[in-house]
C-alpha cells in the first residue's frame, strides 16, 4: 500500500466526531488473492456517552447480560449509531484503497488508524513469514505387512 494515508472526506470525519468516536482502524490484509477489510473504532473518552451511568453500568456486565439489553439502552443506541458510521467508512475504504490481496497464500496487511482527536493517520504494515523451528533426527522405521492367513 502507499506510504501516504488517503484523505479521509470531510462528512466522514465529521461523523466519527459526532459519533463520539476518537479513533477508526482500517484493517486490511490479503495474501491469497482476496483483499479483506475489518473495521474497528475507539470511543473518545471525553464522548458524552463515557459520563452516563448507564455507560459505567454497561462496562461492569457480562456478555450475556449486555446482549440481554434492550435496544433502546443508551450505550445500545450509541453502538448502533458507531455501527453505522464503521459501515459508512468500510465502504469509503472500498472505494478509496483498491486492495486486491494478491499474494502467494502468506497473510500479509496493512492498518491505518485514522485519530480524529489529534488529526493524524498512524500506518503499519505487517506480515507472517516461515519461521522454522530446529529439526530433529529419528529412526527410520517400516511397517511390514502381516502376509499370514487369519
Amino acid at each position: 500500500m502507499s506510504e501516504q494515508a488517503p484523505p479521509l472526506p470531510k462528512h466522514l470525519y465529521d461523523k466519527i466526531k459526532e459519533a463520539g468516536l476518537a479513533i477508526v482502524g482500517i484493517h486490511w490484509q490479503g495474501g491469497s488473492d482476496e483483499g479483506n477489510v475489518h473495521i474497528t473504532s475507539q470511543a473518545n473518552d471525553q464522548a458524552e456517552i463515557k459520563k452516563t451511568d448507564a455507560w459505567k453500568e454497561y462496562m461492569e456486565m457480562g456478555w450475556n447480560e449486555r446482549q440481554e439489553l434492550d435496544d433502546c439502552h443508551p450505550v445500545k443506541v450509541w453502538q448502533k449509531n458507531a455501527d453505522k458510521v464503521e459501515a459508512e467508512l468500510e465502504e469509503w475504504a472500498w472505494n478509496t484503497f483498491h486492495y486486491s490481496g494478491a499474494g502467494d497464500g502468506t497473510d500479509y496487511g496493512d492498518d491505518y488508524f485514522y485519530n480524529v482527536v489529534h488529526d493524524t493517520v498512524e500506518h503499519s504494515e505487517w506480515f507472517m513469514e516461515r519461521q522454522d523451528q530446529d529439526a530433529t533426527e529419528m529412526k527410520l522405521t517400516l511397517e511390514t505387512e502381516d502376509t499370514s492367513a487369519t
